[in-house]
């Protein structure tokens, strides 16, 4: 069995429907926090940094993303669907993103990524440790039972 790669954040923005998703704001509350992961190489672990406006979080992003191996704009307390195009008279969401093979929708890091099962986590600190037997974002840690599968 090989082993599923996660797909990067340059490789989704090569797709211009993402693209122009990923770019607009998205609709905030004053309680809204965002989260960067940045991952510096292939190799190296996911490195955090706290916004309280999707607005810093993403001028942060811009500027640094080209240097970065993958970069992630996370949402912390809020869940985001995946681009929704018309497809004839029906709006549906955009089947590429959705369902990109053997990753799932993540509604808070707004993309595709691989869900499975850890003992340790990065987004969890302190001596708070995830459930091993729920899967889980390999990105933000939220457990796939906790979300909405889109299809």
């Amino acid at each position: 069995m090989s082993k599923v790669k996660q797909v990067t954040l340059a490789e989704l923005l090569e797709d211009p429907v993402y693209r122009q998703w990923f770019n607009q704001p998205p609709a905030e509350t004053e309680f809204t926090r965002w989260r960067v992961y940045v991952k510096v190489k292939k190799k190296a672990a996911w490195a955090k940094r706290d916004f309280v406006t999707w607005k810093k979080a993403f001028k942060f992003l811009a500027k640094n993303s080209r240097a970065w191996y993958d970069c992630v704009l996370v949402c912390r307390n809020n869940a985001y669907r995946p681009p929704v195009i018309r497809v004839g008279r029906k709006r549906q969401y955009y089947s590429p993103i959705v369902n990109w093979p053997g990753r799932v929708w993540c509604p808070h890091c707004r993309r595709p990524t691989i869900f499975g099962w850890f003992a340790t986590h990065h987004a969890f600190s302190g001596t708070f440790r995830p459930l091993p037997w729920r899967k889980r974002c390999s990105i933000c840690g939220i457990a796939q039972e906790a979300i909405k599968e889109y299809k």
